[in-house]
């Protein structure tokens, strides 16, 4: 997913709390805080979402900036979901939007394009131009 936790720690102190006020807005030890400031944890996506929420920010916020290679796994991050939600408001199996994030599926029919990009709240040229790149990036991947 990538998340960047020198980005946290500068909206905390924008935000003007320290890392217990925030661990104790968002449910969550001091401890877990200071790891993901420090690069040794990220948050899962639900956790991202309360943690953008409590510092008055957008989950974006928290992730690096390059977004060159926006990715189907990125728009579903910067939306604040997890795979499962994304796939019950698609009307699609878990295990069919997790292949199709993957890019382990070649190509999306225009129905499922359409409901991730009303999912995501994107526009459907976002949607098929991420898919591309979760595609190329599995296929990268791939043993030649």
């Amino acid at each position: 997913m990538g998340f960047d936790g020198a980005r946290l720690r500068a909206l905390r102190h924008r935000a003007n709390l320290s890392q217990r006020e925030l661990g104790e807005l968002i449910g969550a030890d001091i401890t877990v805080i200071a790891n993901y400031e420090n690069g040794r944890a990220a948050p899962r996506v639900d956790r991202l979402g309360r943690l953008a929420l409590a510092l008055g920010a957008a989950p974006a916020d928290l992730l690096p900036e390059d977004v060159s290679d926006e990715t189907l796994e990125r728009l579903r991050v910067r939306a604040g979901l997890l795979q499962a939600t994304v796939a019950e408001r698609a009307r699609m199996t878990r295990s069919k939007y997790a292949a199709i994030e993957r890019g382990q599926i070649a190509t999306i029919s225009p129905a499922d394009a359409r409901a991730l990009a009303d999912t995501f709240e994107v526009d459907l040229e976002q949607v098929l131009s991420a898919q591309a790149v979760s595609r190329a990036a599995f296929l990268d991947r791939m043993p030649r």
